[in-house]
């Protein structure tokens, strides 16, 4: 027997190489040759070698992934609304792989995720919004239409028309009043009185439907026709000059129909696939993983032409990507309150979903398998 230790550059001992019964030509068991235990050491100073750099390929590797982890993971906290998503992302895309693997009828029979690319897509699922971090946090926290500086700067200012108008009354039924000494005991006052409060109650009632819209997630035509007759009103500032009560800025912010973002907010929004592809592009992947940055940037593609940001449609669309986009969508429904809207059930998620697949913007297939397997139970 010969018992050769394997040891690495270190000296650390990783393993032993053990050789037993060697036979002479009669396959009679007899002592190993010296030259067999030179030979025997050189076999397991290469083993030794092999063996440590197997393990540093894998220490490399489980670095590689904690560090996307953890980077991403600290780019989904700089928002309590998207903590955890792209987790969650990769969690729910790793399910529906698996359950296509499992498919044996069906629209997925023929489809097998291998090692690689089960690897692939959650390196993809992990990094798809990576890109964030080039969103300011004004943007990506946006509550409401307005930011509360800016609301702020609203009820001050109306606070001011408030008390120029009333002292403009006031200055002119005390001008009255001086000219017209016999005015009526009573007359004078009481119509000064109702004049104020009209006032009063019309420029809180225009700020009061201000700040509601500032909250609302839709404006509906009446409200905008509205907010159009409050944006119209002017007052005379101290320096005697005619104002609007309302900004065009601020007019710009609070037209918004459906959710709180303007166009160029929106716009800013939708660059993040973009950046998102040039971080992901610039990772030195291996050939297995060559897929990462085209996957992890077309999730916001749609079936129909209609997603972002190259208005991909049918087949140009990867499996893996139309995986991504169910999964995004359905997180971003579902999980903490966004900003802009609070969660919904996973039940009321699934409708819309399928509202989505019906429409022809999200795969039908994809929607109907993590459904009905509830995959997003995990």
């Amino acid at each position: 027997m010969i018992v050769v230790p394997m040891k690495d550059r270190e000296g650390q001992t990783l393993g032993v190489l053990q050789l037993i019964n060697a036979m002479d030509k009669t396959t009679t068991v007899t002592v190993f040759p010296k030259s067999v235990e030179d030979l025997v050491m050189s076999l397991a100073s290469q083993a030794a070698v092999a063996i440590r750099n197997a393990k540093l390929i894998v220490d490399i590797k489980r670095l590689f992934e904690a560090l996307i982890r953890y980077s991403v993971s600290a780019i989904d906290a700089r928002s309590p609304h998207t903590a955890g998503h792209s987790r969650r992302v990769a969690a729910y895309s790793g399910a529906i792989a698996l359950a296509i693997n499992k498919q044996t009828t069906g629209p997925f029979a023929d489809v097998f995720f291998t090692p690689g690319q089960m690897e692939e897509l959650s390196y993809a699922a992990w990094l798809h919004d990576i890109g964030k971090i080039g969103v300011p946090e004004r943007i990506l926290d946006k509550k409401n239409r307005l930011s509360d500086e800016a609301m702020e700067v609203i009820v001050n200012r109306f606070e001011l028309i408030k008390a120029l108008k009333l002292n403009r009354i006031h200055q002119a039924r005390h001008v009255g009043n001086i000219s017209s000494p016999e005015g009526g005991k009573d007359g004078p006052d009481d119509s000064m009185s109702e004049e104020t409060n009209k006032v009063e109650q019309e420029i809180e009632a225009d700020l009061s439907f201000i700040q509601r819209v500032n909250r609302s997630n839709f404006l509906s035509d009446e409200d905008l026709a509205t907010l159009e007759v409050i944006a119209s009103k002017t007052y005379e500032n101290l320096s005697g000059n005619m104002t609007p009560c309302i900004s065009e800025k601020e007019f710009k912010h609070l037209s918004v129909r459906k959710g709180n973002l303007t166009a160029k907010e929106y716009e800013r929004i939708q660059t993040h696939v973009e950046v998102t592809h040039n971080i992901v592009r610039n990772i030195p992947f291996t050939k297995t993983l060559k897929n990462v940055p085209f996957f992890s940037a077309t999730h916001h593609e749609l079936l129909d032409g209609t997603g972002y940001p190259g208005g991909l449609k049918g087949d140009e669309i990867p499996l893996q990507s139309r995986i991504l986009s169910v999964v995004d969508v359905f997180d971003a429904l579902t999980a903490a309150d966004r900003p802009y809207r609070r969660a919904i059930s996973p039940e009321k998620g699934g409708e819309i979903l399928k509202a989505e697949a019906e429409a022809g913007r999200l795969d039908k297939n994809i929607v109907n398998l993590f459904l009905d397997k509830e995959l997003y139970k995990i």
